[in-house]
C-alpha cells in the first residue's frame, strides 16, 4: 500500500518549526475508521487565507526527507501563499503551473540552494481546499518526470475517488 500507517503533519510540523502555529487548526479526518487514509488539515479558511490545506497522508516524510528546517520552513511559506490567494492556479507570488487536473509549485534556489522542487497539489472547491498531494525534488531542469506525475495523479484520483475523506464523521 501506498500510504503510511501513521500519518504525519506536513503544515502543522512546518509552522510550528517557524513559529507560526499561533491559530493554525489541525484537525484528523478518516474515512470508515481506517487510519492509514487519514487526512490532516494544516490551516482553515477565513483565517486570513480563503483556503484549507488538506494534507494527504506521506506527504510529510517526504518532504522531512529532502529539506533541512530551514528549507521546510520556506516551502510551508510558499504553501500558506497559496492558501491565501483567491485562486491558488494563477498566485502572483509563487510560480504554479498545471498538469493535467492537478498543480505543481515549483521553486528554486534562494534558502533551497540548488535544490529544485515541487509541491504538487489539486483543488478540491466544493470544500475550499488545496490537497497537498506530494513533494519531489528534481533531478534537472526538464519537465517533470513522468514517474512523478504518474504517482501524483493517484494520489488525486484516490482523493477525488473517496479513498480519503474530507468530510468530518
Amino acid at each position: 500500500m501506498e500510504y503510511a500507517t501513521s500519518p504525519c503533519i506536513f503544515l502543522m510540523a512546518l509552522y510550528n518549526l517557524s513559529g507560526l502555529g499561533a491559530g493554525l487548526v489541525t484537525k484528523s479526518i478518516t474515512q470508515g475508521g481506517n487510519m492509514s487514509k487519514e487526512i490532516r488539515v494544516a490551516g482553515q479558511a477565513g483565517k486570513g487565507h480563503p483556503w484549507n490545506v488538506f494534507v494527504l497522508p506521506r506527504v510529510s516524510g517526504e518532504a522531512k526527507k529532502l529539506f533541512s528546517d530551514v528549507q521546510y520552513a520556506h516551502v510551508v511559506d510558499q504553501v500558506r501563499e497559496l492558501a491565501r490567494t483567491e485562486d491558488p492556479t494563477h498566485p502572483t507570488t509563487v510560480s504554479v503551473d498545471r498538469i493535467e487536473d492537478f498543480h505543481e509549485l515549483r521553486d528554486k534556489g534562494g534558502v533551497l540552494g540548488k535544490l529544485n522542487i515541487r509541491v504538487f497539489f489539486g483543488l478540491d472547491k466544493a470544500e475550499g481546499a488545496i490537497v497537498l498531494l506530494g513533494v519531489i525534488k528534481k533531478k534537472n531542469d526538464g519537465p517533470t518526470p513522468q514517474v512523478d506525475k504518474i504517482r501524483m495523479r493517484r494520489r488525486w484520483r484516490n482523493y477525488r475517488n473517496g479513498d480519503y475523506s474530507n468530510k468530518q464523521r
